[in-house]
């Protein structure tokens, strides 16, 4: 619940600081994106549902149930509750990385440059995940790995969520004349100190 409500808020910072103004008459409309809006918000929703199920491998203390990699002592999904809870974790943030790294590209190719910055910066933190995961599991879970895979996971999720508000933003950003934006940005901060 505190990653919702954080993801939310963040959500709630981007628009309040980078919200568009309301168009004008005469402004165009209809402008549909570059279409990295949904696979970046795809991939923070898989590392918003990873956290979750990491996190209950941490609460049902199954970092250990699986010391073997790929598998599971020779199983896709274990043979007890705690290594299927630590495969199902492994098996998201797999499938996380993945997705991650498609919609980092497909940034690439059409966003802005802070939307790349951000997706970017999301897909680096990744692969520094993954490498904090396997470290947990051969050093048997130290306290500084465990909280850094923690907060690494939260800042990843974050990335994400910015790049994908800010994909969402720009063809709506776009549409609105430069003047008018920059004083629209300037009354909103006057009147939101």
């Amino acid at each position: 619940m505190a990653m919702a409500l954080l993801g939310v808020l963040t959500i709630l910072a981007v628009l309040a600081i980078l919200a568009p103004a309301p168009q004008t008459a005469g402004a165009a409309r209809g402008n549909t994106g570059d279409g990295a809006a949904p696979a970046l918000a795809l991939t923070a929703l898989l590392a918003f549902v990873t956290m979750c199920i990491g996190a209950y491998v941490s609460s049902s203390y199954a970092g250990l149930a699986c010391l073997t990699f790929p598998s599971c002592d020779g199983s896709l999904l274990g043979h007890n509750a705690a290594q299927l809870v630590q495969m199902l974790h492994r098996i998201a943030a797999g499938s996380f990385a993945l997705i991650a790294l498609i919609a980092t590209w497909t940034s690439l190719s059409v966003s802005s440059p802070r939307v790349r910055t951000f997706a970017i910066l999301g897909c680096a933190l990744v692969f520094v995940q993954i490498v904090l995961g396997f470290a947990n599991v051969a050093w048997q879970l130290p306290l500084a790995l465990r909280e850094a895979h923690a907060a690494n996971a939260q800042l990843t999720f974050l990335m994400f969520v910015i790049a994908a508000v800010l994909a969402a933003l720009e063809p709506v950003r776009a549409t609105e004349p430069l003047p008018e934006r920059a004083a629209a940005t300037a009354q909103r901060i006057a009147t939101n100190p």
